[in-house]
Formats: structure tokens, sequence, C-alpha cells
């Protein structure tokens, strides 16, 4: 097997009227392709982002076109 090291960022909206995202992140992380192609996870970070912030504009345009 070849294997080589990535860090993947996913900034994303989710839903969290039931649960917090590091409730099902890891367990999400452990179905599908995500299982049978990540080796080794050797961390996850989870925070919430302020999109009042100007240096996150682009996620209220993404919002509004879409």
């Amino acid at each position: 097997m070849k294997t080589q090291e990535y860090r993947i960022t996913i900034t994303a909206k989710a839903d969290v009227t039931d649960k917090a995202v590091s409730e099902w992140l890891p367990a999400a992380l452990n179905e599908g392709e995500f299982h049978y192609k990540l080796v080794k996870i050797y961390s996850t970070e989870i925070e919430p982002i302020d999109k009042s912030d100007p240096n996150n504009k682009y996620l209220n345009d993404m919002d509004v076109s879409g």
C-alpha cells in the first residue's frame, strides 16, 4: 500500500439541532470511503467560524449566491 499524509480542511455549515459536530464527526469519518481510504486519523479540529469577521465574508457571499 502506498500512503501519503494530508491535511484536509472542510469548511461547512452543519445542523447542530440535536448534536454538536464534535459528537458526530468521529463516527462519520468511519463511514463510507473515509473508512476504507483513511489509514489513520491523527487528529480532528473543530472550530466555530465568526461569519461577521471580514476575513470570512466569502461565507456570506456563498450563502447568498446559492
